[in-house]
């Protein structure tokens, strides 16, 4: 009698928990509103969102060059591959606006504490917006830095760099340190 008492319980109980549909329920949707085959998005962009590839080889060599030239510490042929002017934004989240004279400066001392670096590039992508008319060049890559005192550093990059007459003039960095 306890046995089928309990399992008379626990039947109320699952028939009392479940829940049931409203007839007029809407669906809510917090992300996009769609009018006529039209989808409104919550954000308006800066920039046109029609990018296409439009950019020049010769902008994209410009920048594979400058890895390479990092690479072999080849500082004076880096700084030819910049404006005058940079703004740069490393992955600790500072931000360099000054000349490239004062940024290779810095660079070069740190290049100076590393015995070798290797870089293995594992992509490249060309971004022009037509609008604005800005060029540039987004590159995935794999550095291994060793230190002159043996350290060794692994990490993943992710660059944005930006072209102005041939020259990067912008240079935006993530970085996660690989295992």
């Amino acid at each position: 009698m306890k046995k089928n008492l309990a399992i008379l319980c626990c039947f109320i109980f699952l028939i009392a928990c479940k829940t049931t549909k409203k007839k007029n329920a809407q669906p809510v949707t917090v992300i996009e509103k769609i009018k006529v085959d039209t989808i409104v998005f919550p954000y308006k962009p800066l920039y046109s969102s029609n990018f296409n590839n439009d950019v020049s080889d010769k902008d994209l060599l410009t920048v594979l060059n400058s890895y390479k030239f990092w690479e072999s510490g080849f500082m004076v042929d880096l700084a030819d591959a910049f404006t005058d002017t940079v703004t740069y934004i490393p992955a600790d989240g500072r931000i360099y606006s000054g000349t490239k004279k004062g940024l290779l400066e810095e660079w070069t001392q740190k290049r100076d504490s590393i015995k070798t670096i290797q870089i293995q590039i594992i992509a490249w992508t060309k971004v022009h917006e037509p609008v604005k008319g800005d060029n540039f060049i987004d590159v995935w890559y794999r550095e291994t830095d060793t230190y002159k005192t043996g350290k060794v550093n692994v990490a993943n990059y992710a660059d944005r760099k930006q072209l102005v007459n041939g020259k990067i003039n912008w240079y935006s960095q993530y970085k996660q340190k690989a295992n």
